[in-house]
């Protein structure tokens, strides 16, 4: 994936633009209309597991938002978990599974 752009002026980062140039500008790929739309209604699940939603403004049907919003969607979806959010996050084992590894085991002759 491409390296996202850093270098932007004030001016550049509060301008509306409808969403695709949007996109384009900020992160230096063109993708399909309807990707900066899904995020921008539906949000993206972040790997912590918030669900991430793109800033826009809706005028005369069309979207529209700002570079640096772009940028801090980016952001907000790249970051990763720390060692405590993924222990709090890890399920404990059921039942079923925990009888599906022994079984596996005794089927090894392990057990």
């Amino acid at each position: 994936m491409q390296k996202v752009p850093t270098h932007f002026t004030l001016a550049e980062l509060e301008a509306k633009h409808r969403l695709p140039q949007a996109i384009t500008i900020a992160l230096g790929v063109t993708l399909a209309p309807s990707t900066g739309f899904r995020w921008a209604t539906k949000g993206t699940r972040a790997a912590n597991g918030v669900r991430v939603f793109l800033v826009h403004c809706r005028i005369g049907g069309q979207l529209y938002t700002t570079v640096a919003d772009v940028l801090a969607y980016h952001a907000a979806v790249n970051t990763r978990l720390t060692a405590n959010q993924a222990a709090k996050s890890a399920l404990p084992p059921t039942a079923a599974s925990q009888r599906r590894v022994v079984a596996k085991l005794k089927a090894l002759g392990v057990m």
